[in-house]
This record gives C-alpha cells, sequence and structure tokens, in this order.
C-alpha cells in the first residue's frame, strides 16, 4: 500500500525539523488497535530521525494519503 505521510522530528533544545515523504511503500495494516501500533512502528517510525544521536526527542507522523481513506488523518507519536 502507499503512503504520504508528514513527520514532524521535535528535539529537546526546541529545534522542530519537518518533513513529506510521498508515496512511501507499506504493508497493510492489520486491523485490530494493538498490533496496528505494532505496524505503525515496525513501518513508521522508521521513517523518522534526522541522524542526531543525543539527547531526547519526540518523532510525530500523520498520514496525509493512503489506500485506505480509513487511515488518512491518523497521527502516531513516539519519544518525548
Amino acid at each position: 500500500m502507499l503512503l504520504s505521510i508528514k513527520i514532524d522530528n521535535v528535539y529537546e533544545d526546541g529545534e522542530t525539523i519537518s518533513k513529506t515523504l510521498i508515496d512511501v511503500e507499506v504493508p497493510d495494516p492489520p486491523t485490530e488497535p494493538e498490533p496496528h501500533e505494532d505496524w505503525a512502528y515496525d513501518h513508521l517510525f522508521t521513517l523518522t530521525g534526522t541522524g542526531r544521536t543525543h539527547g531526547d526527542a519526540g518523532y510525530f507522523v500523520e498520514i496525509i494519503a493512503a489506500g485506505h481513506p480509513a487511515l488518512v488523518g491518523r497521527t502516531y507519536e513516539w519519544g518525548i
């Protein structure tokens, strides 16, 4: 399935780095909520970050387009 996602990487010093990825190929998500969070971690979290290896950070992903319309607008967050 193809997704388009918006990513915000927020670092503890206040810096925010955003990017939008278009037509990212990922497997279809499961229908159950808990495995769905695992799917997001396995396939979306891996697209976050900027290579910074020091300090705390928060990673936020929003699905802005998807082959499954019910996914559009879903958000995920990891970190702080």
